[in-house]
Protein backbone atom coordinates (compact mmCIF):
# COMPACT_ATOMS: atom_id res chain seq x y z
CA UNK A 1 0.00 0.00 0.00
CA UNK A 2 1.13 3.61 -1.26
CA UNK A 3 0.75 6.00 1.49
CA UNK A 4 1.23 9.95 -0.04
CA UNK A 5 2.77 11.93 2.18
CA UNK A 6 -0.50 14.07 2.48
CA UNK A 7 -2.07 11.13 3.77
CA UNK A 8 0.61 10.26 6.07
CA UNK A 9 0.33 13.68 7.96
CA UNK A 10 -3.32 13.95 8.47
CA UNK A 11 -3.53 10.23 10.02
CA UNK A 12 -1.12 11.84 12.76
CA UNK A 13 -2.52 12.86 15.96
CA UNK A 14 -0.97 16.06 17.87
CA UNK A 15 -0.03 16.66 21.44
CA UNK A 16 1.76 19.81 23.00
CA UNK A 17 4.16 18.69 26.14
CA UNK A 18 6.01 21.32 27.90
CA UNK A 19 10.12 21.54 27.76
CA UNK A 20 11.72 23.67 30.07
CA UNK A 21 8.92 25.94 29.77
CA UNK A 22 9.06 25.57 25.86
CA UNK A 23 5.42 24.39 24.76
CA UNK A 24 6.49 22.05 22.25
CA UNK A 25 3.76 20.41 19.49
CA UNK A 26 4.27 16.72 18.66
CA UNK A 27 3.12 14.24 16.30
CA UNK A 28 2.28 10.92 16.55
CA UNK A 29 0.29 7.59 15.44
CA UNK A 30 -0.64 5.06 17.66
CA UNK A 31 -0.87 2.10 15.28
CA UNK A 32 -0.87 -2.15 15.52
CA UNK A 33 -0.74 -4.32 18.79
CA UNK A 34 2.17 -5.91 21.15
CA UNK A 35 4.74 -3.88 23.45
CA UNK A 36 5.19 -0.05 22.22
CA UNK A 37 7.71 0.75 20.02
CA UNK A 38 8.69 4.27 19.50
CA UNK A 39 10.84 5.73 16.49
CA UNK A 40 12.62 8.73 17.05
CA UNK A 41 14.09 11.05 13.79
CA UNK A 42 16.02 13.84 13.04
CA UNK A 43 16.79 17.14 11.48
CA UNK A 44 16.09 18.12 8.77
CA UNK A 45 14.07 14.66 8.20
CA UNK A 46 10.25 14.11 9.08
CA UNK A 47 8.48 10.78 10.33
CA UNK A 48 7.09 9.82 6.74
CA UNK A 49 10.48 8.09 6.71
CA UNK A 50 9.35 5.07 8.89
CA UNK A 51 5.82 4.66 6.39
Amino acid sequence: MTTTYSEWTAAQERATVAVDGHDLEVAYRDEGTGDPVVFLHGIPTNSYLFR
